[in-house]
Formats: C-alpha cells, structure tokens, sequence
C-alpha cells in the first residue's frame, strides 16, 4: 500500500475498504478485502480517480480519465459481476460521489451552480434533487436519506431529502457555516465552523419530519 492516499478518505463495507494509492504513479481506487489481505485496483487508467466510497456491492467515485475538459465524472464498479459503468458522462463537473445500496448521490455543475443529483444503479433512472440557484454540494448518502451541504440561504446550511416519499427537508438553521456532512442511518456528522473560534465535529439525530 505504498502510495496511499487521503487516509481518512477510505471507506468500509463490511470486510471490504476502498482506498485512493498512487502506487504507480497516478491515483488509483484500490480494494482491500480485510479478511483475505487481498488487494485489487478497481481502476487502473490514466490521470486521477478518487473520492472513493464503497456499501455493499457498489464502489464509486470521481474520475478524470478523460482529462479536464470533461472537469470530472462518476463511474461505479459493481463487485458481483466485476463490471464498471460510467454514471455520468458530461462536460461539466460531476463531483463527490456516494453511495448506500443501488443509489449514488453526487454534486454537479450541469445548470451552472452545484446541485445534488441521485441514480439507481440497476434501473439507470437519474433524479435532480436539487433545483435552487445557490450552490448545494458535499452529498453524503444512507439508505433512503441523502443530505448535503445548502447555501440558498445565505450561510451553509444542511438540508435533506428522502429518496423514498421525495420531498426536501431543512436540517440546520444556526448562525454559523456547516460543512463536511456524513450520514449513517438517523446520525449525521459534520463540521461547524463556529465564528471566531475553532471548528467543532458536531452529532446529531435526524429531524423527525424525514419519517
């Protein structure tokens, strides 16, 4: 694992973590099976692929194959079948990629400013999560909830949304900026950048109108 990349940004599914390793000399995913040792690239091509994440037979993340006029897409790797499929495929920018079962979640400049996007990777079908002006970016993704990080309000804010009734729901709404969310069943973390002091890791549950 010479190489290694971005050591808080490897991801775990069960016995398996994705990783990004420039081993051979530019950034690859690679695939550690924790209970075999065995390790895998999942994607060995020129220039950068990174922003890895991986839940159970999925990996995904952003990939710059094809140079920078296409300022990044998101592919996925499907582990039963060993097969690679490009999610998106644009001239615009399609950024940090998640994953949860069959759904990726990602920020893209398609209208002009980021907005959040989903796909099922079985049926193709892809949703605009997003449609406000402001920049909503940073989407993180479990189960039916995605959740990212909203500026239509002036600050940054943490919004929601759920996959399964489609509707939008405002999570945060303090007076200092918030960034960096995870989410993992009904907790989400994230970064709050209080004003005038350092930044705090903050925990909190989901708001009950999600259910």
């Amino acid at each position: 694992m010479s190489g290694l990349l971005f050591p808080l940004k490897k991801n775990v599914s069960g016995n398996n973590v994705v990783f990004v390793d420039e081993l051979y000399g530019y950034e690859d995913i690679v695939l550690i099976n924790l209970s075999s040792g065995e390790e895998e690239i999942i994607s060995h091509v020129p220039d950068i692929q990174w922003q890895p994440d991986i839940d159970k037979d999925w990996i995904v993340w952003e990939d710059w194959r094809d140079g920078a006029h296409s300022r990044g897409d998101i592919y996925a790797f499907h582990l039963p079948t060993r097969t690679e499929v490009q999610v998106t495929d644009t001239s615009w920018g399609d950024w940090f990629p998640g994953v949860s079962s069959e759904w990726v979640v990602w920020q893209s400049q398609k209208y002009g400013n980021f907005d959040i996007f989903d796909m099922n990777l079985t049926t193709r079908q892809e949703v605009q999560i997003t449609t406000d002006p402001s920049r909503q970016w940073l989407p993180r993704i479990s189960g039916d909830q995605v959740v990212w990080i909203d500026e239509r309000n002036g600050n940054w804010y943490m919004y929601g949304y759920n996959l399964s009734s489609r509707k939008e729901y405002q999570i945060s709404s303090g007076p200092d900026n918030e960034a960096w969310p995870d989410i993992s069943n009904e907790t989400v973390v994230y970064v709050e950048y209080a004003k005038r002091t350092q930044p705090y890791l903050m925990v909190i549950k989901m708001p009950d109108v999600v259910r």
